[in-house]
């Protein structure tokens, strides 16, 4: 479903027209409700991802089963986490994706928009309340490709174009609150930087935040939202050494999270914003695999670092969340084979509990974790 393309140039449009527009002649909406019925959510605690060995599907583990995990949508693919007891998927037939919502369970299922042709959906998630949703989506042709951001309603309808037709916009993410959106936008020249914006959801007071965070050739998602909005973790790549920085969101001002001569990357926070997860290698720039990884947890203020866990040589952990009451964290870990880059082919879900550092195999190759 994803593809990694190169961007156009600034400004670009495709056969004459800009991409919103062309968007909003290929886009078909399919009527259903708004999901104001959503169910609460329960009480369990429960890890949400794709399996995507032979036919893809949606499939839910809980903490303390063995290794196997429920399928609860077939032939669809995760593409957020759950909101208010509703998730966002999606499945795919010759050239169309059809984006749809369904209960945790996975019953319910409402279709909300086919994207068809050139049109590529790169990810898609809701606001906390599950009222609004954000897509990401590129119009492809070959090597080029052009990136778009649209906030929709919960039942597809009102699409509002926030950003896009300058660059590839990428990373994309409601903040806590809901009511702003920042995303990365993938510069094609190298005399240009990467950049770090903020819009407001119907798409006004755009504004840039940073230029230093830089866009892994991978496309991992390399920052993320504090719970209370105030601040953003990004990773930022130089040829010195790539490591973790703390935006402020209101000033724009940044600060480096360690000192350490490693690469750190994918850094994330907890759900209570006391500490961080951070992803490190012993290299200064390689995450690619080439290097042994580790998986540390560390308090805001940079105390009680903990090893949670490590990978052999020539392999990469990746995509680290951590669960809602801190007790548990789900990765990836992805092979490289001895060659630079990941094979996300064979890449296995695992789970380890912070407390005691054991670890959980889930079965099957799989990718896009995530914890309600």
């Amino acid at each position: 479903m994803f593809r990694s393309t190169q961007s156009l140039q600034e400004e670009r449009t495709m056969r004459g027209l800009p991409l919103f527009a062309i968007l909003a002649t290929c886009l078909v909406a399919i009527g259903c409700s708004d999901g104001s019925s959503n169910p609460s959510p329960g009480t369990e605690q429960y890890l949400y991802f794709s399996r995507i060995d032979g036919t893809p599907r949606i499939v839910r583990w809980e903490p303390g089963s063995p290794g196997e995990a429920d399928v609860i949508v077939q032939n669809a693919t995760l593409l957020s986490g759950p909101r208010a007891g509703r998730l966002l998927g999606c499945t795919t037939s010759g050239s169309a994706t059809t984006l749809f919502s369904t209960t945790t369970t996975g019953t319910d299922r409402k279709d909300l928009y086919v994207l068809a042709g050139d049109i590529v959906l790169n990810h898609a998630e809701f606001d906390r309340s599950a009222s609004k949703i954000l897509c990401q989506m590129m119009l492809s042709r070959g090597s080029y490709a052009d990136g778009a951001l649209i906030v929709m309603n919960a039942d597809g309808t009102g699409g509002t174009h926030i950003a896009g037709n300058v660059a590839h916009e990428t990373g994309a993410h409601f903040s806590p609150v809901g009511t702003t959106v920042a995303y990365m936008t993938r510069r094609r020249y190298p005399d240009v930087p990467d950049s770090l914006y903020v819009v407001n959801v119907d798409g006004s007071e755009r504004r840039l935040v940073s230029t230093e965070v830089a866009i892994a050739s991978n496309d991992m998602d390399q920052w993320m939202w504090s719970p209370d909005g105030a601040s953003i973790i990004y990773t930022n790549f130089s040829e010195e050494n790539t490591h973790l920085r703390l935006l402020d969101v209101a000033s724009g001002t940044t600060r480096r999270l360690s000192a350490d001569s490693n690469a750190q990357y994918g850094g994330l926070f907890s759900p209570d914003g006391t500490q961080i997860v951070v992803t490190s290698t012993t290299s200064p720039t390689a995450i690619d695999g080439s290097t042994a990884t580790t998986i540390t947890i560390v308090n805001m203020n940079g105390t009680g670092r903990r090893v949670i866990c490590r990978s052999d040589m020539h392999e990469l952990l990746a995509s680290p969340v951590i669960s809602a009451d801190n007790g548990y964290i789900a990765y990836l870990r992805i092979p490289t084979g001895g060659r630079p880059g990941p094979d996300y082919s064979q890449a296995r879900m695992e789970v380890v509990r912070v407390a005691d550092g054991s670890i959980t195999r889930l079965d099957g190759v799989a990718m896009h974790p995530y914890w309600y």
